[in-house]
């Protein structure tokens, strides 16, 4: 990189130091075509009759030519060795020129006799046909602003016979020594060692002190092996901009090398041998540099990282088989690092937000899982910041470095003075790597990058507002430097409890940002703060909200950083809280409403003031609530509060609810939605988000609707009202999208193509798993093959086997690879309220029933258990844990796909439940856990603490993913969002309830629903191992991965698959499956 930025320099240099004249000198025209002849170069640059080199060729690269038309540079390409060029050929120019042969090209062995007299005034050449043999003085060399001359057959010795300074733009050369360089004063200084090296030289390294940036290379050394040059070390305070080493093979130190005297701007190794390294860490200790460069060596190993207390700028770890986390770089990022390179490595690990705070960043061909943080991902908009992140992370792993964030919600700036700099800065998060291209403010001023995506600032404090627009993510914002008291104008309530507070100055950062209120029976009510604008405040009330709230205005303080707002928040469903002031004072009984500016409720002694009617009203309540099982009174307000289903004035109204929704894209179409509906419909209106859609058809089971076409995309919440009453599925309804992703792009083109109409990958040969990750160990014709189970101990590549099993006793499926075993256990079913709140839990673990009757094939085992409490007495969950011994394809809501040979299939169906409230719903939950056996461990070389990952415990997520890893093997899982409810496919969601040092317990969340609900989470497992079978095999053995696929077809539930990929026994032995019964109760 640095070679090309220097050969770039050059030619800027003399193509902006050169005019172009119209008419070429003749005599210089005469000896340039002697030149191009000489080399056969005339079909590359053809003359027509009356045409000249300068005026026909002058604006290119090939040839400066001086006002007065005298010829100032010659650069040719690819010449063939067998032309020589003599000091003859340029003797004949009216001015010495600058001689560029940039590969190939040859010269007379008497070429340099007579220097002083060589009409040049530069030379670069490089060749390995060159054979060359000259020693070079200094004061002969001093007339060449530039010389290069190297190659691998050059025999050049130098020696300094100064006695006053000369300079060099650039001096690269092969060389049998390195020179004593005292008064000579080098900008880039390239010394290639040759066969014939002098290594006793070195002692003149401690005359480099007039040198800006010195590279030794070992290219043309032939393997020599060479003692570190110890002279470094006693330069004292010295300082190289820049010192590199590429292509040298080092002796090993005998210590670590202590660089405490030297200070470098930076250093770099590249094709460095592995001996150089001290039980395989780097050999330097007390480093003081700004970049670091160590690439295409073998340093896999860095856990003493000498450089994590350096305050590093750059840093380049490029193609060195690194085996480490990626979090492990983000001390030295907290150092000031700017630029990290880490690609072509064995990375792993996800990229954290830190990462968010380099100005240039490379991870590609790595093997990191989840996704690109929103710091990159909400300004892919600018497409050469989207290209130039695929580049550097293409195969890193990553699912998203291609994927734009179209609705970032995730910037987040905020303005600040600093009067002792006298600077103001833009501060906060994902506000753009640089200035340009990111964001422009009103007033206009020009910022400098602090901390990319953290900082920006500019000079002065005179202006304490902006207007900020970023141009890629398309969102403007407002921020002030002097931040004011929020002043609220009102503030609305919704059906599901969530506040919308509209006012100003509230900023955009949530953590400052709190809204707590306390009712009249000083209870707290605490509304959780989810986004904020200068201008509006959204948060939503978690606990103690239903349709029947009704608290009247509780003491709400409104907090952003150190400033406060106190307010009166009613809380009543779909409700908008104003502040006004009524024009005169009230009389009688009557107040002052402050959400209508108007005197209300002169009420009598025995009536009470409904708020949100603003009439008064007389109890008892109405009707009494209709009767006891359908509501409450509440003789505060004599306001019924309505249970079990019911609403209405009276709770008169059966609650309607939807079990299942037939989704359509956002171009518009019927939607179908299925649950009860009853025979009344008075005031029905359905809404999709923020979209209406229009009744087409409804009766007391069936509701379709056309949906207007909109930008909208994603999963949405549905409301449909009738008879005054709202029914509210969260995150049920997802638009069709007809171009479908495929899990982590199928891995690469090579392993997988993506079907984009299924969001399927089909794999290619013996790659194998649900995208493609796989690696088969050999063709079974998809058939699940027996072999004898040794422990994975032997030699070679052979990798100890995965065996799936099913435990009869618990009902629970088990993976086994040595010493480990991998567990799927159904341990609980939860039913929820509207607001997600437990109101009943279940627990399954321990409770199947072996069904034996009905396992007539040994490979299929099918268990249930009765859900009995005061209402459910009819209620059956089940499950069927089959072995697939061969490829076949299943069908789950009119999807086809493949569980491969060696899964186990989990079917689960849940019949007859009884629901305490028709607006409650269920959750299974499921945990998947690792357990170790170190009776069974072969060995210690893959020790690896227990590692547990989620790409995403956002429920709104349509797939999440867990991992869990330990000694070089993982469980890997995948929720998908479809069940079969009442016959019917509906969308549902899943979320992380809870994960620890060696599990993770997942939730789905199912819909309500009157007689049946089958889920399908397509819970596959990888089971991936990269690790030696025994400690003396070679680190440089293939990794494999292990697929286990967990799937739940038509019967509705998760599998789990252990793949082809070598040979699996069908079951392990009864005793072994007794070794796990302990383990799995204790779970």
């Amino acid at each position: 990189m640095k070679l090309q930025l220097i050969i770039f320099l050059f030619i800027i240099f003399y193509n902006n130091n050169n005019n172009i004249s119209a008419l070429i000198n003749t005599q210089d025209n005469a000896c340039l075509s002697t030149i191009i002849t000489k080399t056969k170069k005339t079909d590359d640059y053809p003359l027509k009759s009356g045409e000249d080199y300068c005026s026909v060729y002058g604006e290119s690269f090939y040839f400066d030519c001086s006002s007065s038309g005298y010829v100032g540079a010659v650069r040719l390409s690819n010449v063939n060795a067998q032309f020589q060029l003599s000091p003859s050929n340029f003797a004949c120019f009216t001015n010495p020129v600058l001689l560029d042969i940039s590969s190939g090209g040859n010269i007379t062995s008497n070429f340099f006799d007579d220097i002083p007299n060589l009409k040049l005034k530069a030379f670069s050449m490089s060749s390995t046909e060159i054979n060359f043999s000259k020693v070079f003085y200094f004061s002969q060399l001093a007339k060449f602003e530039q010389f290069w001359f190297h190659g691998s057959n050059i025999n050049a010795t130098y020696i300094n016979d100064l006695t006053t300074t000369i300079s060099f733009s650039w001096f690269y050369v092969s060389t049998n020594n390195l020179p004593n360089m005292t008064n000579v004063d080098v900008n880039q200084c390239l010394l290639y060692l040759s066969i014939w090296f002098d290594q006793s030289s070195f002692s003149n390294l401690n005359t480099y002190k007039q040198i800006s940036s010195l590279s030794i290379d070992g290219s043309y050394s032939k393997n020599t092996l060479f003692d570190f040059p110890i002279e470094l070390l006693n330069r004292g305070s010295a300082i190289y901009y820049f010192l590199s080493f590429g292509s040298m093979n080092f002796k090993k130190p005998t210590s670590p090398l202590n660089l405490i005297n030297q200070t470098v701007g930076g250093l770099s190794f590249s094709s460095i041998n592995s001996d150089f390294l001290i039980d395989g860490q780097l050999p330097f200790i007390n480093l003081n540099s700004n970049e670091f460069y160590y690439q295409w060596s073998s340093l896999k190993n860095i856990s003493n990282f000498p450089l994590m207390d350096m305050k590093l700028k750059t840093l380049y770890l490029r193609s060195n088989g690194i085996n480490s986390e990626l979090e492990f770089f983000v001390p030295v990022i907290n150092n000031g690092l700017k630029e990290l390179y880490v690609d072509n490595n064995k990375l792993v690990g996800t990229v954290s937000e830190k990462f968010c705070e380099l100005k240039s960043f490379g991870l590609g061909s790595n093997t990191l899982s989840g996704t690109l943080p929103s710091c990159y991902t909400c300004h892919f908009g600018n497409s050469t910041f989207k290209n130039t992140i695929f580049s550097n992370f293409i195969g890193s792993g990553l699912t998203n470095i291609i994927q734009k964030n179209d609705n970032c919600t995730t910037i987040v700036p905020n303005l600040r003075f600093d009067f002792l700099s006298n600077r103001t800065y833009i501060f906060g998060k994902n506000l753009g790597f640089e200035v340009n291209g990111y964001f422009v403010t009103t007033p206009s001023a020009s910022w400098v990058v602090d901390i990319p995506s953290i900082s920006f600032y500019k000079k002065g404090t005179e202006t304490s507002s902006f207007d900020i627009y970023f141009r890629y993510a398309n969102l403007n914002f407002h921020v002030t430097a002097t931040p004011s008291q929020p002043i609220i104008d009102n503030i609305y309530v919704s059906e599901i409890g969530e506040l919308k507070i509209n006012g100003t100055n509230f900023g955009y950062n949530t953590s400052i940002i709190s809204v707590v209120g306390v009712d009249n029976n000083n209870n707290e009510i605490n509304c959780i703060v989810t986004k904020a604008t200068f201008n509006q405040i959204t948060c939503s009330i978690l606990e103690g909200f239903n349709s029947s709230t009704y608290i009247i205005d509780a003491n709400t303080i409104i907090t952003v950083g150190q400033l406060q707002s106190n307010v009166q928040l009613t809380i009543i469903p779909d409700f908008l809280n104003q502040y006004l002031n009524c024009s005169s004072e009230c009389t009688g009984n009557s107040f002052c409403d402050r959400n209508s500016g108007s005197c209300i409720c002169d009420c009598k002694s025995d009536q009470k003031c409904n708020i949100k009617s603003k009439l008064c009203v007389s109890g008892p309540c109405p009707n009494d609530c209709t009767s006891p099982s359908n509501g409450v009174c509440n003789i505060s307000n004599f306001v019924c509060e309505c249970i079990n289903g019911y609403g209405g004035e009276s709770c008169q109204e059966k609650q309607h609810f939807i079990t299942s929704i037939t989704p359509t894209s956002n171009s518009g179409g019927d939607v179908t939605m299925s649950g009860q509906f009853f025979d009344k419909h008075i005031g029905l209106s359905i809404t999709i988000g923020s979209v209406n859609c229009k009744e087409v058809l409804i009766n007391e089971t069936i509701l379709i609707c056309n949906l207007e076409a909109s930008s909208e995309t994603g999963i949405k919440t549905v409301k449909v009202s009738q008879n005054g009453l709202d029914w509210i599925g969260k995150n049920s309804f997802q638009y069709l999208n007809t171009i479908k992703a495929c899990p982590n792009d199928c891995t690469s083109s090579s392993n997988g193509k993506c079907d984009s109409l299924t969001g399927q990958c089909k794999c290619i040969g013996n790659f194998k798993g649900y995208d493609c990750s796989g690696i088969s160990g050999g063709d079974n014709n998809g058939q699940l093959e027996s072999g004898n189970n040794n422990g994975g101990g032997g030699g070679g590549n052979t990798l100890p086997p995965s065996i799936p099993a099913i435990d009869n006793d618990n009902g629970v499926a088990v993976i086994s690879n040595q010493e480990l075993d991998y567990m799927i256990l159904i341990t609980k079913l939860v039913e929820l309220d509207f607001n997600g709140k437990q109101v009943k839990s279940f627990d399954l673990q321990g409770k199947w029933v072996y069904n034996q009757k009905s396992n007539k094939d040994l490979n299929l085992s099918v268990f249930s258990q009765n859900i009995l409490d005061d209402i459910n007495t009819n209620c059956i969950i089940s499950s069927t844990l089959e072995i697939v011994e061969k490829d076949k394809n299943y069908t789950f809501a009119g999807v086809e796909f493949l569980i491969e040979s060696g899964s186990i299939k989990v079917s689960v169906g849940i019949e007859n439940y009884k629901f305490i409230s028709s607006l409650n719903t269920l959750q299974l939950q499921m945990k998947s856990d690792v357990t170790e056996d170190i009776n069974k461990k072969e060995n210690d070389c893959n020790d690896q603490d227990t590692k547990v990952e989620t790409n995403d415990e956002n429920s709104l997520s349509a797939i999440n993913y867990i991992e869990i890893k330990k000694n070089g093997k993982t469980l890997f899982g995948r929720l998908i969002n479809q069940a079969i409810v009442d016959n019917r496919s509906t969308l549902i969601s899943s979320s992380i309830i809870s994960k620890d040092e060696k599990s993770v317990i997942v939730g789905l969340n199912l819909p309500h629903f009157i007689t049946s609900c089958l889920i399908d989470p397509d819970f596959s497992v990888l089971l991936s191992t990269d690790f030696k079978t025994s400690c003396g095999s070679s680190n440089d053995r293939p990794s494999y991965v292990i697929p286990l696929a967990v799937a739940l077809p038509v019967g509705g539930a998760f599998a789990i698959a252990t793949a082809t990929f070598f040979i699996i026994k069908k079951r392990k032995e009864n005793r072994e499956l007794k070794s796990l019964q302990a383990r799995i109760s204790m779970n």
